[in-house]
């Protein structure tokens, strides 16, 4: 990895160049007023599509606007929370810096209730995002709107692999190369000059949550998360990250998957203070690596959730030993209730349910598991239900591609046969006995 590399820093918001992160989708000249349509990126600070923003508005002397639409957001009820802790968080912040934030209902309505003639919107490769683009980029050709569309979520910008790369080794060979031409620690945020004040009356939901997570939404709290993890974790990482007893994770994957912080901030960060460590090279490799790998294969895999996804030797395998003689199986409610006779199943299970959140390592063993007790498309059905349903990283390219390493060895190679997984990666039982005191139900 090219720790060594310098950050560069930009002085102003007019001198970041944008050109391999932004993509323009229609050649409408920009006119009028600018909307920045959030979808996975709610943030104000280190977020490229707010300074695309800035950059437009400040050429058009306009105003700039901050938008969303929870209705078009794919999230569970545990993420919903979070998200709207976070949105309130951020809709006072945004204020000091002469920024109105907006939760829009109806967009066609509220371009022309604001004289919107920009609009700018961030890059995400689920297929509901996708779907969202084209309805967007259809009311901007039928009302003459400029529509742009922002990376703002990755070091290395998403498309710039534009050709599949079927292994993690071969795309970490692209990130490592890309890496230093991204690492721009941009300027800090200033009020927008051109933006009226005015007192935005936003009606947020307020029902009953089924579920709650431990922790709030928002930047201020993700950032804070990022600090305390540093200050009392960071030194063990690399030695006790895979072990469920030490409470040594980072905790920052809820903040980086609803953009509440960004992750080129958290990668310059430790790079300005690690760059020459082991720990620091570790640490990347999840919140850097995996996760644009994340995003890569979703972008590429149309199937990134369900077994058609998997590689042609993979999927072969996979239903070759469909054909195992399994145990019997368990019901959809005693997965659920984590009610297995698999005491280390039970608790990452207990676990997801209360906490919102599974300890990597035994989230391994817990999609692994479900191949051992389900044939190949089952397992990978519940494996992917409950993970959308209950986790934080849910509904989100590192959730999809984290199952579909575990069950389909995407992004993974061969390995010896065994039962029940044929040439997937397989796995064994691991003793951590405080985590499975603390989860057994």
């Amino acid at each position: 990895m090219e720790q060594t590399k310098k950050v560069k820093v930009s002085s102003t918001f007019k001198d970041v160049s944008m050109d391999k992160r932004v993509e323009k989708l229609n050649d409408v000249e920009d006119n009028k007023n600018v909307l920045y349509f959030m979808g996975r990126d709610k943030r104000i600070h280190e977020n490229h599509s707010v300074i695309l923003g800035y950059q437009i508005s400040d050429k058009l002397k306009s105003e700039l606007y901050l938008g969303c639409n929870l209705d078009q957001i794919k999230k569970n009820d545990r993420q919903l929370k979070f998200i709207v802790e976070g949105l309130k968080s951020m809709e006072i912040d945004a204020k000091k810096y002469n920024l109105n934030f907006y939760l829009i209902d109806s967009l066609k309505m509220f371009i022309k209730e604001n004289n919107v003639g920009v609009i700018i919107i961030d890059f995400s490769p689920l297929r509901e995002y996708v779907k969202r683009d084209k309805e967007i980029k259809k009311i901007c050709k039928d009302l003459n709107i400029s529509l742009y569309r922002v990376d703002s979520h990755n070091l290395v910008p998403a498309k710039l692999l534009d050709v599949y790369k079927r292994t993690g080794a071969s795309v970490k060979i692209h990130l490592n190369k890309k890496m230093s031409e991204f690492l721009v620690n941009y300027p800090k945020l200033k009020p927008h000059k051109y933006n009226k004040v005015v007192d935005v009356k936003n009606e947020y939901p307020n029902h009953n949550y089924k579920f709650s997570y431990i922790l709030k939404g928002g930047y201020e709290k993700g950032m804070e998360e990022y600090q305390s993890f540093i200050k009392n974790k960071f030194e063990k990482y690399p030695s006790e990250r895979n072990n469920p007893d030490k409470n040594v994770l980072s905790n920052l994957s809820p903040y980086l998957n609803t953009g509440f912080i960004s992750p080129i901030e958290i990668i310059i960060r430790t790079l300005e203070k690690y760059h020459d460590t082991e720990k620091c090279e570790i640490f990347l490799n999840e919140v850097f690596i995996w996760r644009e790998t994340s995003e890569h294969f979703v972008l590429h895999e149309k199937n990134y959730d369900n077994i058609d996804g998997a590689l042609k030797w993979a999927k072969e395998t996979l239903l070759e030993h469909a054909l195992d003689k399994r145990p019997k199986a368990y019901t959809k409610e005693q997965l659920r209730n984590g009610e297995t006779q698999d005491e280390l199943w039970n608790a990452a299970q207990h676990q997801m349910v209360r906490e919102g959140k599974m300890h990597g390592y035994c989230r391994m063993y817990w999609a692994k598991t479900l191949l051992r007790w389900f044939e190949p498309k089952e397992a990978l059905k519940i494996a992917i239900e409950f993970n959308d349903e209950y986790q934080m990283d849910g509904n989100d390219p590192n959730g999809y591609t984290g199952i579909m390493w575990s069950i389909c060895g995407s992004m993974d190679r061969a390995f010896k046969e065994k039962e029940f997984f044929g040439k997937i990666r397989s796995m064994k039982s691991f003793k951590c006995p405080k985590y499975l005191k603390k989860y057994s139900k």
